[in-house]
């Protein structure tokens, strides 16, 4: 299912994508993704599972710590 996740975003390297940065349980990510896949300070995500309270999130791209992320589920915004 796909969602949306509020991300801080600055210009990437090149005009076809974006830096992104979130924090989630006391950690920063931070990856580029193509511009597409951004709106109105949101990122674009694939739920892959949620349970109490807790949605694990495929990111477009890799970060440091991998493409899937624990968030809460609160965080999620309609696609």
């Amino acid at each position: 299912m796909k969602k949306r996740i509020p991300v801080q975003v600055s210009p990437g390297m090149f005009s076809s994508e974006r830096y992104v940065v979130f924090q989630e349980g006391g950690r920063e990510y931070s990856l580029f993704v193509d511009a597409d896949s951004v709106q109105d300070g949101t990122l674009e995500v694939q739920v892959v599972e949620s349970q109490n309270g807790r949605a694990l999130i495929e990111l477009p791209r890799d970060t440091n710590a991998g493409s899937r992320v624990f968030v809460a589920s609160e965080r999620l915004l309609p696609a």
